[in-house]
C-alpha cells in the first residue's frame, strides 16, 4: 500500500479555517504565530496566513497545556529555555508539533 493512499495530502488552511477546525480565535493564532510557537506554510496570493495540518496538533496541544494552567507566557518560556539548552532558536525544538516543516 502506498503511504499516499493511507495519509492523504490536505490542502493548507487559513487562520480561519484553523480557528474553526480548533475553537481558537484568529487573533489567539496570530499571536501563536508572532510568537513562534506555530509556523506558517506561508500566504496565500490574497495575503492570508496559510497552515498544515501539524498547525492542528500544534494548537490542540497549546491547548492541553493551557487546560493545565500553563499561560501562553510560561509556554513561549519553556520553548526558549528549551532552545537555549539545546543552542538553537525558539520553538523549532519544542514541541515537536510546533516546529517548521523540515523542508522549510
Amino acid at each position: 500500500m502506498e503511504a499516499s493512499a493511507s495519509t492523504p495530502r490536505l490542502r493548507p488552511m487559513t487562520v480561519g479555517d484553523l480557528s474553526r477546525r480548533t475553537g481558537v480565535t484568529v487573533k489567539a493564532l496570530r499571536e501563536y504565530t508572532d510568537l513562534g510557537l506555530i509556523y506558517t506554510l506561508g500566504r496565500s496570493p490574497a495575503g492570508y496566513r496559510l497552515y498544515d495540518p501539524d498547525a492542528l496538533r500544534c494548537v490542540r496541544f497549546i491547548g492541553e497545556l493551557r487546560g493545565l494552567g500553563l499561560t501562553i507566557a510560561e509556554i513561549r518560556e519553556l520553548t526558549v529555555a528549551r532552545a537555549d539548552a539545546q543552542g538553537s532558536r525558539p520553538a523549532r525544538t519544542w514541541p515537536t508539533c510546533c516546529t517548521a516543516p523540515a523542508n522549510a
